[in-house]
């Protein structure tokens, strides 16, 4: 039989062992509670579903971007078989989202239909200058399409507008009535001249409107008030018929720029008259 004071160490280190087995339980215990609340909390701020369904939106769709390159494949199908109809459709077709509308070979297939298009005018030009009734309003028709595209660059669409203009023909115009610029309140001296010396920056506010609407026409009515130094101190321009009001604007500027002769006795002068717009090529 053992001695009695190992008996006393013995049972001292088991008890010692003991109580760390259940201290250690505890802290377990504990660690673990710990851990589930931690784990509660980030599932109360970050759902799993809610994280989920955010990827899933942010991430880009493949199914849509795969449809795109397809859509592209297609337009350029449609240029190699030269329709140019059906190019346009399908590059329209594509979302305005895509970044297939940012690459070099979608700006590349709007450049050829633009191309082709200003060649097929081309052609019915000439073939319009063989013709008694010729065909004016398809020419223009395709120019606009040009014009208005906003996928086509600045400088083809610019050359569309142009080409339009020059289409539609010089127009004619006249001030009505007597053929005279009206003067009141004191004499300027050339007053007429002035006027019809700077017919041609008029003209051109009206060529501007026309690239916009190409049968526009009508009056636009002027009034000047010049001051005893012979200048523009305000204008005023009142546009009818389909005249746009932009075109009325553009020949403010101009008239506003005018100088005349200084006004007798040094007085104040009001010019006023009208323009009336036609196109020379209407019913031709």
């Amino acid at each position: 039989m053992p001695p009695p004071e190992k008996l006393g160490r013995s049972g001292s280190s088991e008890s010692l062992v003991s109580k760390l087995v259940q201290a250690g339980s505890v802290v377990g215990f504990l660690v673990a509670v710990a851990a589930v609340n931690l784990w509660r909390s980030a599932q109360a701020e970050h759902p799993v579903g809610a994280l989920a369904a955010s990827a899933t939106a942010s991430a880009p769709s493949g199914t849509a971007t795969q449809a795109a390159e397809r859509t592209l494949e297609e337009a350029r199908q449609a240029a190699g078989a030269k329709d140019f109809k059906a190019l346009a459709l399908r590059l329209r077709e594509i979302p305005e989202d895509s970044p297939l509308r940012q690459s070099p070979h979608y700006a590349a297939l709007w450049t050829q239909w633009a191309d082709a298009i200003e060649q097929k005018v081309d052609s019915l030009r000439e073939e319009n200058g063989r013709l008694k009734n010729p065909d004016r309003e398809t020419p223009r028709a395709l120019l606009t399409e040009i014009a208005e595209a906003p996928e086509v660059d600045p400088g083809r669409r610019q050359r569309a507008r142009e080409a339009l203009a020059q289409m539609v023909g010089a127009p004619e115009w006249t001030p009505v009535g007597s053929q005279r610029v009206i003067v009141e309140g004191a004499t300027i001296e050339g007053a007429q001249a002035v006027i019809q010396k700077n017919r041609k920056p008029v003209r051109e506010c009206y060529q501007k409107g026309l690239t916009i609407n190409p049968d526009m026409e009508g009056r636009a009515a002027y009034k000047l008030v010049v001051n005893p130094r012979g200048a523009v101190t305000s204008a005023t321009v009142t546009v009818s018929g389909s005249l746009l009001a932009s075109v009325g604007a553009c020949i403010k500027n101009h008239l506003r720029s005018l100088t005349f002769a200084e006004p007798s006795e040094g007085e104040t002068a009001t010019v006023s008259g009208v323009y009336t717009f036609i196109y020379s090529s209407k019913g031709k």
